[in-house]
C-alpha cells in the first residue's frame, strides 16, 4: 500500500490509521454477532478476512513497532522494526505469505 516512495516517514504518518480501525472495528463486530447467533462458519471466515485484512496488518504492525514497550527489542527473525522502510517491507511480507506456513521455532 505504501509502494515505491523517496519518503517512507511521510507516507506512514499519511497513512489512514482511523479508517484502518474503524474497518476492523466493523469486521469484528460482525465476527461477535456470527458468534452470538451461533453461525459457526460466518464466524470462521470472518476470522479468516480479519487476518487477510489489510487494516490489521498495518494495525498490527502500528502497534509491535510503535506503540508496544517492547517495540525496540528486535523479533524472532532478529529483526526490529525502527526504520519506516523496514515497515513497510514487513507489511509486504505479511501480506504476501500464508500466516499458516511458519515452521514452529524451536526454544
Amino acid at each position: 500500500m505504501i509502494g515505491h516512495i523517496d519518503n517512507y516517514s511521510e507516507s506512514w504518518k499519511g497513512l489512514g490509521w482511523k479508517k484502518f480501525r474503524k474497518n476492523l472495528f466493523r469486521l469484528q463486530c460482525r465476527l461477535w454477532k456470527a458468534v452470538r447467533a451461533g453461525d459457526m462458519r460466518k464466524a470462521r471466515n470472518l476470522q479468516k478476512l480479519i487476518l487477510k485484512s489489510q487494516s490489521a496488518i498495518f494495525l498490527a504492525i502500528r502497534q509491535v513497532t510503535q506503540l508496544n514497550n517492547g517495540k525496540k527489542t528486535a523479533g524472532i527473525d532478529g529483526r526490529d522494526v525502527k526504520v519506516v522502510r523496514r515497515r513497510s517491507s514487513a507489511f509486504d511480507r505479511g501480506a504476501n505469505s500464508s500466516w499458516g506456513s511458519f515452521p514452529p521455532v524451536p526454544m
